[in-house]
């Protein structure tokens, strides 16, 4: 078992320090609980979307921080949130970045492609 927990930073005048105080905190079975109880297995990066999505429903009018581990560090998990949220995460040493693809129109022959030109490093 894996807890994701979201918290929130808030200062504390009296003590001179900010605390992190939990908001929402999910369980994400691993893939062997899963498949024991029959259930289908769900990546810790989808409880993450989620977790995310929920809380920016749940503070429609902040800006909102999100801050992980280098297993966060997914396309899938980066597109994610509003534009109003953003995600932080350690990238690789190697990582690269491109551009979205460029549009294919209706006479565009072959395989459409899954990357576009090199972003500057």
């Amino acid at each position: 078992m894996r807890w994701l927990s979201f918290m929130v930073l808030t200062p504390v005048p009296w003590a001179g320090v900010v605390k992190a105080l939990p908001v929402l905190t999910l369980l994400a079975p691993s893939e062997r609980s899963d498949h024991q109880r029959g259930l289908r297995h769900k990546l810790l990066t989808d409880w993450a979307r989620q977790g995310i999505l929920q809380l920016c429903r749940w503070l429609p009018g902040r800006d909102i921080v999100f801050v992980g581990d280098s297993s966060f560090a997914v396309h899938e998990l980066a597109h994610a949130p509003p534009g109003r949220a953003t995600l932080i995460s350690r990238l690789r040493l190697d990582a690269n970045f491109f551009a979205p693809p460029a549009r294919r129109d209706a006479h565009t022959m072959g395989r459409p492609a899954q990357k576009g030109r090199p972003c500057p490093s």
